[in-house]
């Protein structure tokens, strides 16, 4: 027995070290509590996200409001497939534009903090920069939706890539996987109602995570690893 509690104490602790050297929520971009974004005195960082009881969407817990379906980014170098990409309601993405989309404000969420003195409780505003202010990213400082597509087959892409490109421009699934070091039957990819190999936003990005760049990438970008993950350039 003591052999046994000895061993799961050392993968616990391994578990952790583990967790640790891939960073924290806290103190990130993510975290949004008084300390980092002037959101008042909260110090709670995941209410902007979850909530565990009333949630809008049981999954994940979710405390905010979802866009509704839109269409995104469009170039003519893009394979048919990524030129229609849309996310819709049951996309992953979506939570994501909840605070990305340009429109939706930071503070939107459905259930306040318990502690919330000094913080703006009228809905949707919350406290002082997060209560004006949208989500500064993208390539116009403010909205992701004219960045990089989701929301598509990255499987048909990727062969109407190879086709229309005749130089094979993307990599296969598996190939992406390998690079990604992911073992999941679907990661980087997604499910939804429009199959189990969707590209969304967190097939780059792991938002727990923020990594050593800060950017919540899936793998580090040095010498354009995460691009080329998927890119063959």
């Amino acid at each position: 027995m003591k052999k046994l509690v000895f061993a799961v104490a050392a993968v616990l602790a391994a578990a952790a070290v583990s967790y640790a050297a891939s960073g924290t929520i806290s103190g990130s971009a993510h975290d949004l509590s008084g300390t980092t974004y002037q959101s008042g005195s909260t110090d709670q960082i995941c209410v902007f996200c979850h909530t565990p009881h009333n949630a809008e969407r049981n999954i994940p817990l979710w405390n905010r409001v979802n866009p509704t379906a839109q269409t995104l980014y469009y170039s003519p170098t893009l394979s048919t497939e990524a030129k229609t990409a849309t996310f819709e309601m049951d996309s992953i993405s979506a939570f994501c534009m909840s605070c990305h989309d340009g429109v939706t404000k930071v503070g939107a969420i459905k259930n306040l903090p318990t502690n919330n003195a000094g913080v703006d409780t009228t809905y949707p505003d919350f406290g002082n920069t997060l209560g004006t202010n949208y989500a500064a990213i993208g390539n116009d400082g403010q909205s992701l939706k004219n960045d990089h597509p989701i929301g598509f087959s990255y499987s048909v892409a990727q062969t109407q890539d190879n086709v229309e490109s005749g130089t094979g421009g993307l990599h296969t699934i598996s190939e992406v996987k390998t690079s990604f070091g992911e073992s999941g039957a679907y990661q980087p990819f997604y499910n939804s109602a429009r199959g189990t190999d969707q590209m969304e936003c967190a097939s780059c990005h792991a938002v727990h995570q923020p990594g050593t760049s800060k950017n919540f990438l899936r793998i580090e970008n040095g010498g354009s690893a995460l691009c080329l993950a998927c890119h063959a350039k």
